[in-house]
């Protein structure tokens, strides 16, 4: 160990190992996004040696990644999370520990379908998974010794607790949430609290204070460690935890605190490039740095650094800043730290649940009386390149105001075909924002999940007119989240329309001939017995024209337009010669998923084949600007600078 310390020490690394980390950062950043290539600015003030030394590190994190032919359950659940050469997730009744020989086929996840949106295939690379497995007849080699198996105890012996403290425990030592409901997650979202209930430097500065009154430091190593274990090598433990133990070492040789965090940076890139993309490495690392860098002095301080240094993260992330979060945090920490936590730890040793539950509905109490004072306000994602420069320049405290010059801008003209899977839903934003339809796919929150986000993406909280073309659930099914989530100036259905809606505004029985805005009402002409038919058939008037049919199959057409939406998800019960011939459309936009339902008609491709062609199912989200129409792949290359 000594000779190696040595090494660095004659490399001059000591005291600049944070240059090699940034290095390897800012490589890895400037491949995904054009963007990024700003921090490049940043290296022309870095010596030669750290610059070689960072890509040497990224070369050796290149290692290629092949999916597992065998694997070892470290983590039970409905999905089982199983080590290999990579990590996979798995279905059935496995036990940790449990060796699997593999059967079955991989394929890539897919990745996210609409700009700004979140990307699932980046979240399950963050965390070492690279393939999604569809199981066909794995089965259990053997069962081995793991140190996940302490997890897996501890996990039984927290769940023998009452309702109240498992909740609790479970988040506060095993780093597991799912025993909060959603209308708890959302509070501790919206009041920016949900970091106290990530295991991270809290937790091991807490552990390790209270273990070093009893015992020498070197002896709190292994419980650090240990704990380490328990938690389940989730980034922010592993940073923590890996900083506590390595700054035990490397003190007395000269190494800083921002020395160690630099060297547990690089090796966690090592073992996995893409952790870069996990939000609470992000985080994590991103606070640790700059309260080094500060050196805040009292919890206030503290609370502004953090704020500071992850806001643009989670700007991005939740499209909303709460302005009372600085000072919430002050306080609720405290509590957290020296009454909610200690609480917890003394908990698993003696089992005091009752008056660990008497605690915890104390701090509940705080915690929803501090979020009726919220002040909250909506920004939408920040563009990669206005990050870039946040981070660039962030020592100059006026930055910030740079991060809400978007409040101060209408989100960008233009149209969203959303991807819903199997449905429909379309954002148009004018000078007003009109939404038709929310799509809706039974056991998933598919409004929840694809529509809501893109319209906070773009910093929109109120929609204009509420356009729902028929009953069918496809279509309508998120109508209730869309009300919960935005101010809704009107609604908008067919004057035929047989279903009601609870709402309290303005409610608009449409009928051929209607107009608000750039949207024109065009039938349907009668009442019409099938539901399909009862939909409403819109042209949107932009700087070209749209044809929306929803789901009729009356197979009408009213003339030339610019654009034409498949009816019916491209239905040949829909869609005919003479229609096509009639409306000339200079592209076609079909909504759809991968379905049972052969859709689209082959009868129908054919029918189109000349014509160009946008799918949801394999464009993801399209989007209509300028006058002309983009893939969500291409509309981030050619905006948003992705590659």
């Amino acid at each position: 160990m000594k000779a190696h310390l040595s090494r660095l020490r004659t490399l001059s690394l000591q005291g600049n190992i944070h240059f090699v980390a940034l290095t390897v950062l800012i490589i890895i950043l400037s491949l995904h996004n054009i963007y990024y290539l700003i921090f490049l600015l940043f290296l022309i003030k870095i010596k030669p040696r750290y610059i070689l030394f960072g890509i040497l590190i990224f070369i050796l994190s290149m290692r290629p990644i092949k999916p597992p032919t065998t694997c070892m359950i470290i983590d039970r659940d409905e999905y089982n999370t199983c080590k290999g050469n990579t990590s996979i997730r798995i279905k059935g009744e496995f036990e940790v520990g449990d060796v699997i020989k593999l059967k079955g086929s991989f394929s890539e996840p897919h990745g996210k379908t609409s700009p700004f949106t979140f990307d699932y295939k980046k979240y399950l690379m963050g965390k070492g998974i690279h393939n999604s497995f569809y199981d066909e007849g794995s089965y259990v080699i053997e069962n081995r010794f793991t140190i996940y198996k302490v997890r897996d105890t501890m996990k039984e012996y927290i769940n023998s607790f009452d309702e109240l403290p498992k909740k609790y425990l479970s988040a506060l030592i095993l780093g597991d949430k799912q025993y909060f409901d959603k209308h708890d997650l959302n509070t501790f979202s919206e009041m920016g609290i949900s970091h106290m209930f990530a295991i991270s430097g809290l937790h091991v500065g807490f552990l390790a204070l209270m273990l070093e009154r009893f015992i020498k430091k070197k002896y709190v190593i292994v419980f650090i460690f240990f704990y380490m274990i328990i938690a389940g090598f989730t980034p922010s433990i592993v940073r923590a935890g890996s900083m506590y133990i390595l700054y035990f070492f490397l003190k007395k040789e000269g190494y800083s605190s921002l020395d160690c965090l630099s060297i547990v940076f690089i090796g966690s890139v090592l073992m996995n490039r893409f952790i870069v993309y996990d939000v609470g490495f992000q985080l994590s690392f991103l606070v640790t740095f700059f309260l080094i860098t500060t050196n805040p002095k009292n919890l206030l301080e503290v609370s502004i650094v953090a704020q500071y240094a992850t806001l643009p993260i989670i700007i991005n992330m939740y499209n909303q800043i709460n302005l009372i979060t600085i000072f919430i945090n002050v306080y609720l920490v405290w509590l957290m730290s020296n009454m909610i936590l200690p609480m917890g730890f003394a908990t698993l040793l003696i089992k005091i649940e009752e008056i660990y539950s008497e605690f915890i509905v104390l701090f509940e109490r705080l915690v929803f009386l501090s979020s009726e004072f919220n002040m909250i306000i909506t920004i939408p994602n920040l563009h990669p390149a206005v990050v870039s420069l946040y981070y660039f320049f962030i020592r100059k405290k006026v930055v910030v105001l740079l991060l809400l010059i978007p409040l101060f801008l209408e989100p960008a003209e233009g149209m969203y075909f959303i991807d819903v899977d199997q449905g429909d839903s379309t954002l148009i934003v004018d000078e007003y924002v009109y939404l038709i339809d929310t799509g809706g796919k039974h056991g998933r929150d598919i409004t929840k999940r694809n529509v809501i986000p893109v319209l906070k993406s773009l910093g929109i909280d109120e929609i204009d007119y509420f356009i729902l073309t028929h009953s069918h659930y496809d279509h309508i099914a998120g109508y209730q989240d869309i009300l919960d989530s935005f101010n809704v100036n009107t609604i908008v259905i067919n004057e035929y329309a047989e279903f009601t809606i609870d709402f309290d505004g303005r409610l608009i029985k449409a009928k051929t001939g209607d107009s608000f805005g750039v949207i024109s009402v065009l039938g349907p002409t009668s009442d019409q017995k099938d539901i399909n038919n009862q939909s409403i058939l819109l042209k949107v008037q932009l700087d070209k024209s749209f044809y929306f049919m929803g789901d009729s199959e009356l197979k009408q057409s009213f003339g030339p337009m610019d654009y034409m939406k498949l009816g019916h998800h491209g239905s040949n019960t829909s869609t005919t010669f003479e229609m096509l011939q009639n409306t000339n459309p200079e592209a076609l936009i079909i909504s759809l998923g991968k379905n049972n339902y052969g859709l689209p008609s082959k009868d129908v491709l054919e029918l189109i084949e000349e014509y160009p062609v946008y799918r949801t199912d394999e464009d993801g989200t399209i989007i209509y600007r300028d006058g002309l129409l983009y893939t969500t792949e291409e509309y981030e290359e050619h905006f948003l600078g992705f590659r």
